[in-house]
């Protein structure tokens, strides 16, 4: 089974069930599948340290070719750093997981990846310019593999600029995402973009503009 169908409402409802002994007990395989889906548990029920083991082994033995549990592993990883507060450790492994998209078909993923990461960073000291660093370099990355919703990367690149207080950088990149929204008739997030935009103004004093 894809290993990544284990959201935190599916753990709710194992645990609810008292499926987590079956489950576990299913869980045999060095494929990194197991450690992946382990590791979920683990983590979900506030075993951080061991959260992390089982990350760090889903992602070495992970076979080579499977890009997306590495990485998806490695980004479970650098959370549980971020939240042990082993910063050195998280930033060198999101430098791993980066490292893993080399080539331009693997990077949709990496997109996705980053757009989780920056409400991740935002723990980390400077948090909030980490997260437009990120998001910064996931925009080039977006444009330079036509990711095909690009306005979604800019709307997060919006957020990220007013968190770290960078106003007019915020509206104008909102702006921008509104108008590429608009164009790919993407209603869903023209809604969302319109929203931001309103909720920036409010704060701001800008109440006629909301």
């Amino acid at each position: 089974e894809d290993s990544f169908k284990y959201s935190e409402s599916i753990l709710c409802e194992w645990k609810k069930q008292d499926k987590y002994d079956e489950i576990v007990k299913k869980c045999t395989n060095k494929d990194g599948k197991s450690e992946f889906i382990l590791g979920s548990l683990t983590l979900f029920d506030g075993d951080i340290e061991n959260a992390a083991i089982y990350f760090d082994s889903a992602a070495e033995e992970a076979a080579a070719d499977d890009i997306r549990l590495k990485a998806r592993s490695l980004y479970e990883l650098s959370k549980c750093y971020i939240y042990m507060e082993q910063f050195d450790k998280a930033e060198e492994t999101i430098a791993r997981m980066t490292q893993l998209f080399d080539k331009k078909e693997n990077k949709d993923y990496l997109i996705v990846l980053n757009m989780w990461l920056c409400y991740d960073v935002v723990a980390m000291p400077n948090g909030f310019s980490k997260a437009v660093s990120v998001m910064k370099e996931t925009y080039e990355i977006a444009r330079e593999t036509d990711y095909n919703e690009i306005e979604r990367v800019l709307e997060m690149l919006a957020k990220c600029y007013m968190f770290n207080a960078e106003v007019v950088k915020s509206m104008n990149t909102y702006i921008e995402a509104l108008d590429i929204a608009k164009t790919n008739d993407n209603k869903e997030m023209i809604i969302r973009i319109s929203s931001g935009i309103a909720s920036e103004s409010a704060a701001l004093g800008n109440n006629e503009e909301a």
